[in-house]
């Protein structure tokens, strides 16, 4: 029975991770709206219950002249005579060369995630296909971060290749620095647009191109591909407001309820005083607002799974509901640009692993040097040591009931992440008080705090998972009376005992 037992939740666990699903749910706070004055980044890397993600340092390298980026896909690309320091969230399991960088600072300040999976319509691609050897989403990260001093010059680099080698995907990006932001939408195989953003104004941006109407001739704030008009026009499918391009009235598929959940359930979670309904005809990219926009509210929209509405995601009725707060989620991260920091911070890269609901956001400074070895374990397969999969352990298990498992282990992650949250502004306060007597203390702070945080991230969750498995074990025979509850907050179990006990199965 005790084998059986073992295997069953073996069994779960492996079900829950052949999960896939490639979307993505992307978040833009302005400096203005945002309640600390620094602009936001963020998004959910959705695509599979199980998929092993890291967080790593790149370090400045020389090229010789001549040698070349290849991706996965063919493109080839010379190499920078310098590349410059980033840190980034690539994926630990690169079976086919697919880096998936996924977001990350560079070391002039400069932020990025990349990207949000978006589609045009069938004119759209006929008139303009999609590249097979063109840019690709696993390698734009990884080729712009190291490339780059500014966030203007990483758009005008995607599209330069975008022009010169095409794009293999449809798909949206965010871009950052100390002075601005820039939101680009890769619409075709040539065709895209990038518009400065609005500091006053919020985002949500699923699986779907969201821009509105856009005047090509501004070209301060304007970067678009030279067709972007003209193709739609000759093709029969150029939409225009007062003799300007409408974009996604031109170029994107038709709202689909897919995206439709997460544009309602995020726009109306970051500001509950909209009151957008469901069936609205349109949501608009740029949101206005008197609301003050948290990172701590960013993280909690990533987990959102519209709790208390008549969508609740968590309801039986509702099991095919696309929740914004996914168990498909590899990693979630959220991107605090700050203006005030040295430029070689950068800011505060949140990452939580696993599915965000029932995982912690750890802060790491974008100026690091290293993280730690339980954040650079590689492979496709569960390793202890790996912090992707214990904290990805601790998801799956507390999914499979979310009040019997998950709840108090909300609780404590929640206590957690409130406690990071408030010690982050002595950090700032310290940061740049190291900074201007010696860059390197700075640096040798923020690597410190980095394996502090990133640690205790580590070993709490190794905590959790030994509790909570062998809870589920107990569970299996026998309803528990109580919900679990981390020793971590006050629960009655500890690790060891936990750990005694599961030899006994």
């Amino acid at each position: 029975m005790k084998k059986r037992l073992i295997s069953l939740a073996l069994g779960v666990t492996i079900a829950m991770s052949s999960v896939t699903s490639l979307a993505c749910t992307g978040t833009i706070v302005g400096r203005k709206v945002a309640k600390d004055g620094h602009t936001i980044l963020g998004r959910t890397e959705d695509y599979s219950a199980a998929y092993n993600k890291n967080i790593v340092v790149t370090p400045r390298k020389n090229y010789k002249k001549g040698e070349m980026f290849e991706d996965v896909n063919g493109l080839k690309l010379p190499q920078p005579e310098q590349s410059y320091k980033f840190t980034s969230v690539p994926d630990g399991y690169q079976d086919e060369g697919d880096v998936f960088d996924a977001a990350g600072f560079n070391e002039f300040g400069v932020a990025m995630t990349a990207t949000v999976t978006a589609y045009a319509h069938e004119k759209a691609y006929k008139a303009d296909p999609l590249v097979e050897k063109g840019l690709t989403e696993s390698s734009i990260t990884g080729i712009v971060l190291p490339r780059v001093k500014t966030a203007r010059e990483g758009i005008e680099l995607v599209a330069k290749i975008v022009d010169e080698h095409g794009s293999s995907e449809g798909n949206i990006i965010f871009v950052s620095d100390q002075k601005e932001t820039w939101y680009m939408e890769m619409l075709t195989g040539h065709q895209y647009v990038a518009v400065k953003y609005p500091e006053d104004a919020f985002s949500v941006v699923p699986n779907c191109y969201m821009l509105g109407v856009v005047d090509v001739n501004d070209k301060e704030n304007v970067i678009a591909s030279k067709d972007l008009v003209n193709l739609p026009k000759k093709n029969g499918f150029l939409v225009e407001e007062n003799g300007k391009i409408h974009v996604r009235k031109t170029y994107a598929e038709k709202l689909n309820e897919y995206n439709r959940s997460r544009l309602w359930g995020g726009i109306n979670f970051l500001d509950k005083d909209k009151k957008i309904p469901y069936e609205a005809e349109e949501f608009e990219l740029f949101q206005k607002t008197d609301k003050k926009i948290s990172v701590k509210d960013v993280m909690e929209m990533q987990r959102y799974r519209y709790e208390g509405t008549k969508y609740d995601a968590n309801l039986p009725q509702n099991a095919e509901v696309r929740a914004i707060g996914t168990i498909n989620q590899e990693e979630c991260h959220v991107l605090e640009v700050r203006e005030d920091y040295p430029k070689d911070m950068g800011g505060v890269l949140w990452v939580a692993m696993g599915n965000s609901e029932h995982s912690i956001y750890v802060p790491v400074l974008g100026g690091i040097t290293d993280s730690i070895p339980a954040y650079k374990v590689t492979g496709n397969q569960y390793k202890p040591e790996s912090a992707y999969w214990t904290l990805r352990g601790v998801s799956a298990l507390s999914e499979l009931n979310r009040e019997q498992y998950g709840k108090n282990v909300r609780k404590y992650w929640n206590k957690e992440e409130l406690r990071l949250l408030e010690e982050q502004k002595a950090v700032d306060k310290k940061i740049k008080e190291l900074a201007k007597q010696d860059p390197k203390k700075a640096v040798e702070y923020a690597d410190q705090l980095a394996q502090k945080n990133l640690n205790k991230a580590y070993k709490d969750g190794q905590t959790i998972f030994a509790e909570l498995m062998t809870y589920f074990y107990r569970d299996s025979g026998k309803k528990q009376e109580k919900p679990y509850t981390p020793s971590l907050l006050g629960g009655e179990m500890t690790k060891d005992a936990a750990l005694e006990e599961a030899v006994k199965f």
